[in-house]
C-alpha cells in the first residue's frame, strides 16, 4: 500500500535501539528495532493532522515512503548513556490538529521523556489549543566498549 500524503489517516509511535561496528550500522539496527528500517523515511515536522487515529501496525509496503517525525542520537563513546523520545499531543477538539515533538541527547530516557512532555505543553500553549492527552515513547542505551550505539524515536504518519 502506498502512502497518500494528502490523506494521512493513522499514526504510530515507534522507538528502537541498535548496536553496530559503525555509527551507520548502529543507526540501521535502531531503525529495524523500531520497525521502520525497511521504509524510505521522509522526515516531517511538528503537526499531527486532524482526525488521524493511532494504529498498532504500519500499513505501508516495505520500500515505500513513510512520513515520520523523529529524534535520534548515535555514539561510539564507551559508557555514554544516550536517549531519544517523542511525544504526541492530542487536542480536545476533533477538528483541531495535534502536535508532535522529538528530542534526543546524552541523558537518561526519563529526562528525554520529560523534555518531550514539556515541549508538547508549550506548543499547544503557543497555538492556543486545548490539550486533551499526551502520548510518549522513548529509548535509552548505554554504549558498550565494543560497539557504537544508536537510539531512535519517531511518530510515523500513514
Amino acid at each position: 500500500m502506498a502512502v497518500d500524503l494528502k490523506t494521512l489517516k493513522y499514526f504510530k509511535l515507534v522507538t528502537g535501539t541498535g548496536e553496530g561496528n559503525t555509527s551507520l550500522t548502529a543507526f540501521d539496527k535502531a531503525l529495524l528495532n523500531a520497525e521502520v528500517g525497511n521504509f524510505n523515511l521522509l522526515k516531517v515536522t511538528s503537526i499531527l493532522p486532524a482526525r488521524v487515529k493511532q494504529k498498532d501496525k504500519i500499513t505501508v509496503s516495505e520500500g515505500g515512503i513513510l512520513p515520520i517525525a523523529y529524534g535520534s542520537v548515535t555514539s561510539c563513546n564507551s559508557g555514554e548513556i544516550i536517549s531519544s523520545a517523542v511525544a504526541v499531543g492530542i487536542p480536545a477538539s476533533s477538528r483541531a490538529h495535534g502536535m508532535i515533538v522529538e528530542t534526543s541527547g546524552y541523558r537518561p530516557k526519563e529526562q528525554s521523556l520529560k523534555i518531550a512532555e514539556n515541549m508538547i505543553a508549550e506548543t499547544f500553549e503557543n497555538r492556543g489549543l486545548e490539550l486533551q492527552e499526551v502520548l510518549t515513547k522513548g529509548s535509552e542505551l548505554k554504549i558498550r566498549d565494543i560497539s557504537c550505539g544508536s537510539v531512535f524515536s519517531g511518530v510515523a504518519l500513514f
